[in-house]
């Protein structure tokens, strides 16, 4: 893409990374429980996500997993999805039962907003009704929200709005909003929804911090690419623009003006994070823009026992007896040996 002006970046990158942001968005906000009903999204996944390189096959079952445990009411939709996956490249069962999370009885009671197996359990549980009550706020569960903090009079806590814009019923946020202010944990909440409305409401609406490493670990491209047109922040996002696993995107920033020397507060360059999330094609692009490499990229590739990844920083000069780390220098000679 060409270099453009900073009040057109939303509109060029969500044209340009539509199918990624879309495919992400849809793994987040899946809203079936039906058997055989993700066909659509799958090719979807295998197209935007998996064909392009962006993530490995398994890679993604993690990755749905994780968003799985945030939407347990879906669970039938995301284990059709999964078990698309595992059809397609052909994994074992006994890696589809490490990922499969456990459900509890009175998970499943919320789950299924279930009001009458709610007071079931309320009558013969010692439970703690609050933890009830965040509960139906993550899940979603409207009628056995009414129920606990109407019958039972239970006070909506901070983690209740939390949870609410997690489970992203716009009632329950309302009823939340009215008892609690938000902060930081809301806002990670909203980017891990990946409902832009929610997010956009916070970040106009407040003046919360908002932590850019939420957004990656989301997956939450949509959000990232909205805080970048909001504030022109080409540095920080350039810095975390790897985690996304897009060569291009980072390519994008440092055509637009990103400083290559910007570290995190881990003391993590970019070259760093490319390295650590084992992206080889945007640390090489990196490399051949003239980035520091530093001791800490070398020890990530050792460490993740990326023979591809040692193979490229040593062939770029990268210091193999840099201080003590004689385990690290004896781990990187097996690799390459």
């Amino acid at each position: 893409m060409k270099l453009i002006q900073a009040k057109d970046h939303y509109s060029a990158l969500m044209k340009e990374y539509k199918g990624y942001i879309d495919t992400w968005d849809a793994i987040y906000k899946l809203d079936s429980n039906q058997t055989n009903s993700t066909e659509e999204l799958f090719k979807d996944v295998k197209k935007n996500l998996i064909d392009t390189g962006y993530f490995a096959a398994e890679e993604m079952i993690r990755l749905i997993t994780d968003a799985w445990k945030k939407n347990l009411h879906y669970s039938q939709g995301y284990i059709d999805l999964m078990e698309r996956i595992f059809k397609e490249y052909n994994f074992t069962d006994d890696l589809y039962k490490k990922f499969v999370p456990i459900i509890l009885s009175y998970e499943e009671i919320i789950i299924n907003d279930d009001v009458e197996g709610l007071l079931n359990f309320i009558n013969n549980e010692a439970y703690d009704l609050t933890k009830l009550l965040e509960l139906c706020c993550l899940r979603g569960a409207i009628n056995c929200f009414k129920l606990l903090k109407d019958d039972f009079n239970m006070e909506i806590t901070k983690k209740c709005l939390d949870n609410s814009f997690k489970g992203g019923n716009q009632y329950i946020i309302n009823e939340c909003l009215k008892e609690q202010n938000p902060d930081k944990e809301t806002m990670e909440a909203a980017i891990q929804s990946h409902n832009i409305d929610n997010f956009k409401k916070l970040f106009f609406e407040t003046n919360i911090q908002i932590r850019i490493k939420c957004m990656v670990k989301y997956k939450n491209l949509h959000a990232f690419i909205y805080y970048l047109n909001r504030t022109n922040d080409l540095d920080t996002c350039f810095l975390f623009s790897p985690y996304f696993n897009i060569p291009s995107f980072c390519e994008y920033l440092y055509a637009n003006g990103a400083n290559m020397s910007s570290m995190s507060t881990d003391g993590d360059s970019t070259l760093d994070i490319a390295v650590l999330t084992n992206h080889t094609e945007t640390a090489s692009f990196l490399i051949s823009k003239g980035i520091e490499m530093d001791e800490k990229a070398f020890y990530y590739a050792v460490s993740s026992n990326s023979t591809v990844m040692v193979e490229l920083l040593v062939s770029h000069g990268a210091d193999v007896n840099f201080r003590e780390k004689k385990i690290l220098v004896f781990q990187c000679f097996i690799l390459l040996a």
